[in-house]
C-alpha cells in the first residue's frame, strides 16, 4: 500500500503496480479494522481524468458505497468521490483562504465542485456573498445539497455551467433575488437530515437568472484544474479595481515557475500585480501547487 486518503467515511488507496488482489483486500480489511470511522475502501485506479475531474475507484471492502460523508473547518459535505472532484489535503488551504475574505466581500469561486471552497468562506468568514461556478451538473447537485446542510442558502449560489460562458452572464447577475438555479435539484438526503422543499422557489430559465444588476467581485478564487488555460482573463472581466485574485497553478521550482508567473504577468499587463507566491502542495516530485495572490490595479 503507497498510501491513502480519509475522506469522511471513504478510505481512497493507492496500490503499487503489480500489488495482487489478495494483498489489496487484506490491506482493506486492515484499515477499517484499525478505524471504526471507516465504512468503505475503495482503490484509486488512476489519476483524476478530463475537465469534469472524474476519478476511477475499486470498491475492495464495506458497504459498497461510493457518498462520501465528509467534515472540515466546521462545514459538512456529502457528495460522490467518483464525479466530484476533492482533496482533503486542501482542507488547511480552503481554511487559509477563508481567513482572507474581509467583511462584506463579494466573492466568486471558479470551478468550485461540490461547494468546498464556497461553503468553507462562507461559513467562516463575513463575506457579503460567494457565487460558486462548477461545469459538472452532479457536482451542482451536490453542491446545492451542502449549500443546504451547512444552512448558507442566505450567501452562497451555485451555477452550473462552463467558466467561459457563465463568467460573461455573471457580469450582471443579481446574487440577492431568492432564486433555485437550474443545478438546484433535491438529491436523496439521510434519513437524519429532512429534504428540503423547494416548492416555493422557480427554476429561472438563463434571461431571468443574470438581470439588473452589475456584478463585480472583490474576490475571486481559483482552484483551477490542472488545464493549459490560465482563465485568467476570465476573472479580469469580473474583477475592478482593488480586487483580489487567488490563483491556483501547477509548476516545478525554477524554469517552469517562473514561466507561470511571466504567463500570468502578460496576459494581465498592467492591469495586475503579483503580490505574493506560497506554494500550497505536492502533486509529484519536484512538482507543487502555487498560491498566487493577484491583485487588480
Amino acid at each position: 500500500m503507497k498510501g491513502y486518503d480519509l475522506v469522511g467515511n471513504i478510505a481512497m488507496v493507492k496500490f503499487a503496480e503489480g500489488t495482487l488482489v489478495k494483498d489489496k483486500k487484506r490491506a482493506a480489511n486492515f484499515l477499517m479494522s484499525r478505524n471504526k470511522n471507516i465504512k468503505t475502501v475503495v482503490e484509486k485506479v488512476d489519476k483524476v481524468k478530463g475537465r469534469l475531474r472524474t476519478l476511477n475507484v475499486k470498491w475492495l471492502d464495506g458497504e459498497k458505497n461510493f457518498i462520501a460523508d465528509y467534515k472540515e473547518n466546521n462545514c459538512r459535505f456529502r457528495f460522490d468521490i467518483k464525479n466530484c472532484y476533492f482533496s482533503p489535503r486542501l482542507s488547511e488551504e480552503r481554511k487559509i483562504v477563508a481567513s482572507m475574505v474581509k467583511k462584506n466581500d463579494s466573492v466568486l469561486v471558479m470551478f468550485s465542485g461540490a461547494g468546498f471552497f464556497p461553503i468553507v468562506i462562507a461559513k467562516n468568514s463575513k463575506c457579503k456573498s460567494v457565487v460558486g461556478v462548477e461545469i459538472g451538473k452532479i457536482c451542482c447537485d451536490y453542491a446545492q445539497e451542502n449549500v443546504l446542510i451547512n444552512k448558507v442558502g442566505d450567501r452562497v449560489k451555485i451555477v452550473q455551467g462552463d467558466v467561459k460562458r457563465v463568467i460573461p452572464k455573471l457580469v450582471s447577475v443579481e446574487i440577492n433575488t431568492p432564486t433555485k438555479f437550474a443545478c438546484a435539484k433535491t438529491l436523496p438526503f439521510p434519513s437524519h437530515h429532512p429534504t428540503p422543499n423547494f416548492s416555493n422557489l422557480n427554476t429561472p430559465n438563463v434571461n431571468q437568472r443574470y438581470s439588473k444588476l452589475k456584478q463585480k467581485f472583490s474576490l475571486i478564487v481559483m482552484p483551477r484544474p490542472q488545464l493549459k488555460d490560465t482563465f485568467l482573463k476570465d476573472a479580469l472581466k469580473v474583477s475592478k479595481k482593488g480586487t483580489r485574485i487567488i490563483y491556483y497553478g501547477f509548476a516545478r521550482v525554477g524554469e517552469e515557475k517562473d514561466k507561470m508567473i511571466d504567463e500570468l504577468k502578460k496576459i494581465g499587463g498592467k492591469k495586475v500585480k503579483i503580490v505574493k507566491i506560497v506554494k500550497a502542495g505536492d502533486l509529484a516530485p519536484y512538482k507543487f501547487r502555487w498560491r498566487i495572490e493577484i491583485l487588480v490595479k
